[in-house]
C-alpha cells in the first residue's frame, strides 16, 4: 500500500490479442466475469499534444478488490499503448488508485 495514495485499485495490461488474454485470465487465473467493449472509438483523444483517432478494445473484471483492465489498441493511431507495444512490451502498463475527493 502506498503511503500517499492508498491501495492499488487497478492493474492495466496492454495485450496483443484481447480474446487470448481473456482466455488466459479466465481459464488459468480464474478471474471473471469480464465486461468486454470492442473497437471503442474515442470522441476526443490527444497524445503528446496532438489529436489522435485512437481505437481500442477494453475488458474489465475484478479479482477481489483489484480491478484488472486489458487494453488492445485496434488501429495504428499514436498513443501510449502503441508506444508500449512498439517497444516490444506486452503486459502490465499502468496501475491506478481511486481518489476519495
Amino acid at each position: 500500500m502506498s503511503r500517499l495514495f492508498g491501495a492499488v485499485a487497478q492493474n492495466g495490461y496492454v495485450v496483443k490479442d484481447i480474446h487470448a488474454a481473456l482466455d488466459h485470465w479466465v481459464n488459468v487465473m480464474g478471474v471473471g466475469p469480464w465486461f468486454l467493449f470492442e473497437k471503442i472509438q474515442l470522441d476526443f483523444f490527444q497524445y503528446r499534444g496532438e489529436d489522435s483517432p485512437l481505437e481500442m478494445s477494453v475488458a474489465m473484471a475484478n479479482s477481489g478488490d483489484l480491478q484488472i483492465e486489458l487494453v488492445q489498441q485496434t488501429n495504428d493511431a499514436p498513443s501510449m499503448y502503441k508506444d508500449f507495444m512498439d517497444a516490444g512490451h506486452e503486459g502490465l502498463q499502468h496501475i491506478a488508485y481511486w481518489t476519495t475527493e
